[in-house]
């Protein structure tokens, strides 16, 4: 588990209390090794949903690789699990990271972005992320 890596699974709650019962992928933005804390944010298909660029809490990733579509991420909710081995069996893309200079480019903005504006943070414990995954 690293900075850049995406996770694919189904959150057991989204931003604003929604709840779906569909696979998202999540870049991971930290993980904390002392602390055994996972931070991710929320990536979406940009297909369709083009306007949503229009809004500061979206950013688009220029070089989405190693994600298959054109994609955002939405960085006005920050998702948090505790670290445990299983999560690792959610890693997509056999580990590939999202390109460093790219991921810093994100990381920057999503940072800027909490300075200025309130975000949403969701927590989940294991057992929420286990009910829903397993």
């Amino acid at each position: 588990m690293q900075k850049g890596n995406f996770l694919h699974f189904v959150p057991p709650m989204l931003s604003g209390g929604a709840t779906e019962n569909k696979f998202r992928y999540m870049l991971v933005v930290e993980y904390n090794k002392k602390d055994n804390i996972v931070k991710m944010v929320n990536v979406s298909s940009l297909k369709g949903k083009e306007h949503k660029l229009l809004y500061s809490s979206n950013i688009e990733i220029n070089n989405y690789s190693p994600l298959p579509v054109p994609s955002f991420v939405k960085v006005n909710t920050l998702y948090i699990i505790d670290y445990f081995k299983e999560l690792e069996k959610y890693v997509a893309f056999n580990g590939q990271v999202l390109g460093e200079i790219q991921f810093k480019y994100i990381d920057n903005y999503r940072l800027n972005y909490m300075k200025e504006k309130e975000i949403e943070i969701i927590q989940y414990t294991e057992e929420e992320f286990r009910n829903i995954n397993t």
